[in-house]
């Protein structure tokens, strides 16, 4: 499979692996022990947890984190790309080589569709939508991120990861 500019998916990982990235960089919750590790470190957090940076509290993050698979997952709609980040170089910079700032981006609505309800809730709702993620097929995964434009399921996997350890060591877990 080609993104814009010709150059193959399978390059991009390839020479992102050649660039040293990584192992967070590069791990997907498709991945079963990266997969294992995030719900392991989903459940640690409590409503104890102090938040290292940003705005949101603990369910606050876990409602977001899992609206962001539900957007993955196509549950929620999403009608266009907006931004520069659409480009297939500006996403894949983002999704797979730059760190990411801290408590300085602002979500897409999109990805605060859903008000957090009960923490144990929320957690176990979180969970659920990444083992639901975990096994969709490829095909069925959504094409379109409200900031990133297309995605493979490959670039989702990887987001997913690395949107979830972000908002995890926001709170230290």
């Amino acid at each position: 499979m080609t993104i814009d500019g010709g150059v193959t998916c399978h390059a991009m990982y390839l020479m992102a692996e050649a660039n040293g990235l990584t192992d967070a960089q590069m791990r997907s919750i498709q991945d079963p022990m990266a997969r294992r590790d995030i719900v392991a470190r989903v459940e640690r957090v409590s409503s104890d947890s102090e938040r290292q940076w940003g705005q949101m509290d603990v369910s606050q993050m876990l409602a977001h984190a899992a609206d962001q698979l539900r957007i993955a997952l196509g549950d929620i709609n999403v009608d266009r790309a907006r931004g520069p980040l659409q480009f297939a170089p500006m996403r894949y910079l983002m999704i797979y080589v730059l760190p990411w700032p801290k408590g300085k981006a602002k979500a897409p609505h999109e990805a605060l569709t859903t008000a957090p309800t009960d923490l144990e809730e929320d957690r176990a709702t979180l969970v659920a939508l990444i083992d639901r993620f975990a096994t969709t097929p490829p095909s069925d995964v959504a094409p379109l991120h409200p900031l990133f434009g297309r995605m493979t399921a490959r670039d989702w996997g990887v987001f997913s990861y690395r949107h979830l350890d972000h908002h995890l060591r926001q709170f230290s877990a």
